[in-house]
């Protein structure tokens, strides 16, 4: 746990290929800068009330999303109850309104919550993603079989959810919500 910068250790753990990696409760967000799952066969467990809140300061790329689907058969599961008992759903967060200054931030409406990108069997579910400098989520790349379950996509830049390119994609029991920045501007 690191209360300033967890990317490091985020990372390390989607890497190290395990199956099951938690993130647990804290007081305070896990910080970080953008995450890649690269490992196919990985669930990655969100304790109650956990959240993840992109690191200030950074995202400076027009294509900076804070988690990257780059494999197959993976998971982000909100529903780790069994994790804790701290109650609460967990939070992926970005910081749109601090992109929205193009003093700081070269303009982009790219910068996704979470990004799907020619992944196979992968699965979203009991999650808040709020905030991000684009859409909430973004599947394209020639997906395949993916999953949306009880996601709640608010407050997001550009689009809650975009579908570029996807076979058999279901979304289940998930809003999308005030959507405000740039066009279009829609669930």
């Amino acid at each position: 746990w690191n209360a300033t910068n967890a990317t490091t250790n985020i990372q390390a753990a989607i890497d190290s290929g395990d199956p099951l990696v938690v993130l647990d409760y804290h007081d305070t967000p896990w910080y970080t800068t953008p995450l890649y799952l690269r490992r196919a066969n990985q669930e990655i467990w969100f304790a109650n009330g956990a959240h993840v809140m992109a690191l200030a300061g950074s995202f400076h790329g027009i294509r900076d999303c804070l988690f990257t689907f780059q494999a197959d058969n993976v998971t982000l599961n909100g529903y780790a109850n069994r994790v804790n008992t701290n109650g609460g759903i967990a939070t992926l967060e970005m910081r749109k309104y601090d992109y929205m200054d193009t003093n700081v931030y070269t303009f982009s409406e790219w910068r996704y919550l979470v990004r799907l990108v020619g992944t196979d069997n992968c699965t979203l579910k009991g999650l808040w993603l709020a905030r991000a400098g684009g859409d909430g989520i973004g599947v394209g790349g020639g997906s395949y079989n993916t999953l949306i379950q009880d996601v709640v996509c608010d407050d997001n830049y550009r689009q809650g959810l975009s579908i570029f390119s996807v076979n058999k994609l279901t979304v289940i029991n998930s809003a999308f919500q005030n959507t405000q920045g740039t066009a279009p501007k829609n669930g």
